[in-house]
């Protein structure tokens, strides 16, 4: 959805898509064309405030822009007042200037849930202080109590975000595996991200106050007592942890004896943000992590870890980088031609594939790296 704004400048939404608000958290994300990207956002929904982030847009790197993206909680709007309607009004600002409304639908689903939202979230608060290990604390423009390090460095107010926004759903094999556990176990998904749909008796942890966030927590230190929990997830995070051994003994602390751990690691991806990503792990690497404690029962490639995937990401991402005329010409060369010269020969022909490859998208892509550390 697009807008025209004083001085004929373009401001786009991107998400969601299609421009409606399908469920009960939603996040928008966008660009404005502007000369001036130094004035502060605001965004409001049927006129209560939203928090609002500056994200980078390297897909629009060359022209004045700002990245963005706010945040939709309908149950917290609800359970301060708001009554349940079918569209929703959305306005943005730059400073003082109004540059962007519109009036989006709701669907049946996002209304639906909110007053089941509500009280799930209460339940959920009530199970997090009785089985804390720690005390928590109330963080100044966070909603989730928090139990992040007192040095941590990194803001857990989404305004502060300014890296992509993790938001998966679960899918068929994870909700099976959630239903295989009963409707009263407790499950501790460490990592969560942003749920649009939260499941009843998941608990959702993560380093920033998404409204689906139910405490701060970082897996190093995982704030709950021994045996809190009935299962465990940790979805894709293993690898943006700066101790992945110590967050696998933290999840196997948390878990009662005979419960179980649903874990997902990357292996050939590329370098991804949320916040940094220190690690990936070969299927031995993951039977590794966990091998104190725990016994394994399955090992399996889940859908997304299909190795096209791999294929697909890396392909892409390398012609990205190229610049427009060396991509094309990329692009035109079929599978069989660029495998049939080894990578040397277009190192050493100083060829336009490999020498013209943007400096960030070389170390997004690297096979390896190599350092030189000094021993104080």
């Amino acid at each position: 959805m697009s807008y025209r704004v004083p001085g004929e400048t373009p401001f786009w939404i991107d998400l969601p898509n299609p421009a409606r608000i399908e469920y009960p958290y939603e996040y928008f994300r966008g660009w404005i064309g502007m000369p001036n990207t130094e004035l502060p956002l605001s965004a409001s929904a049927a006129g209560s405030s939203l928090p609002v982030a500056r994200v980078a847009r390297p897909d629009l790197d060359g022209r004045p822009h700002i990245g963005f993206s706010f945040f939709i909680d309908l149950p917290e709007m609800v359970a301060k007042g708001w009554g349940i309607h079918s569209t929703i009004d959305l306005r943005l600002w730059q400073g003082s200037l109004e540059i962007g409304n519109g009036t989006f639908p709701v669907g049946e689903l996002a209304r639906s849930r909110c007053a089941e939202l509500i009280t799930e979230r209460s339940h959920k608060v009530e199970f997090i202080y009785r089985n804390s290990r720690m005390p928590l604390k109330k963080l100044v423009g966070c909603r989730a109590p928090s139990a992040l390090p007192a040095n941590w460095a990194i803001s857990p107010r989404v305004e502060d975000k300014t890296d992509g926004v993790s938001s998966h759903f679960y899918g068929s094999i994870i909700r099976d595996f959630l239903e295989s556990l009963g409707v009263d176990a407790m499950v501790l998904d460490a990592g969560a991200g942003l749920r649009k749909l939260p499941v009843k008796n998941v608990v959702n942890m993560d380093i920033y106050d998404y409204p689906s966030t139910d405490i701060l927590g970082i897996g190093q230190a995982l704030p709950f007592e021994d045996n809190s929990f009935d299962a465990a997830l940790s979805l894709a995070v293993l690898e943006h942890v700066n101790d992945p051994f110590l967050c696998a003994k933290e999840l196997i602390r948390v878990v009662k004896p005979g419960g179980k751990l649903f874990v997902m690691v990357p292996f050939l991806q590329a370098e991804h943000g949320y916040p940094s990503h220190y690690f990936n792990a070969t299927r031995f690497g993951m039977r590794e992590l966990f091998r104190d404690g725990t016994e394994l029962e399955e090992h399996f490639l889940e859908r997304s870890n299909q190795p096209v995937f791999t294929a697909n990401q890396i392909l892409g991402l390398y012609s990205a980088g190229l610049p427009a005329s060396t991509r094309a010409e990329f692009l035109q060369m079929k599978i069989g031609e660029f495998l049939s010269k080894p990578p040397d020969h277009y190192i050493d022909q100083k060829d336009p594939i490999v020498e013209e490859l943007a400096e960030e998208s070389r170390w997004l892509l690297a096979s390896g790296t190599t350092a030189v550390f000094k021993v104080c």
